[in-house]
């Protein structure tokens, strides 16, 4: 299990995800300079249109809100930045005390609806939910491969390979809205 949520969610289900884009809350909070922040957007959006993400199923993670102008809720991106993403997760994590609002997808609800691109929020310090750290941590980052000239923010956005992470696996989310329920596993 890479991750489950149990709060409110969008339905549906995907398989066969090969890369996660992954944004860790506590490296993003750890960014002091505002310009390194408004700049990581962009540089989710360039990723997003890169070939092999257009050509394959992406999950994108990322802390607090996708989409906020509010860069120190999460990351500023618009929807053409985001929109190759087969599966949307706002990661809320407790920092001293208090865990971040997510935005529920409302930033670009209707385009998520009309693509059919799962949003999730998970907060993984919840008893119903959880992240799996440790896949997310050791899994090789391939974004100085599929960007050379990103190599400064290796340190903050993971691209993963996940047959190449997980043994040939790929992920699988399954998001049942009935339940309030969703997973991601490796299959």
């Amino acid at each position: 299990m890479l991750f489950k949520s149990e709060r409110f969610i969008s339905g549906g289900e995907v398989s066969k995800v090969r890369y996660i884009l992954y944004i860790d809350p506590r490296w993003y909070a750890a960014i002091s300079d505002a310009d390194t922040k408004k700049t990581l957007g962009r540089l989710v959006g360039r990723i997003n249109n890169l070939p092999q993400i257009e050509a394959n199923k992406v999950l994108m993670i990322g802390p607090g809100r996708w989409g906020t102008s509010n860069i120190d809720l999460g990351i500023n991106v618009g929807y053409a930045d985001i929109d190759n993403a087969s599966v949307l997760v706002e990661l809320a994590r407790e920092e001293a005390g208090h865990a971040p609002e997510v935005s529920y997808g409302t930033h670009f609800f209707q385009d998520l609806v009309e693509q059919q691109i799962i949003y999730l929020p998970v907060y993984p310090d919840d008893e119903g939910g959880a992240f799996n750290e440790a896949f997310f941590q050791a899994s090789p980052n391939h974004l100085k491969e599929m960007l050379p000239d990103a190599g400064k923010f290796e340190g903050i956005v993971k691209v993963i390979d996940v047959p190449a992470a997980a043994d040939g696996s790929h992920a699988r989310v399954i998001a049942d809205p009935e339940l309030r329920q969703a997973v991601c596993f490796l299959e």
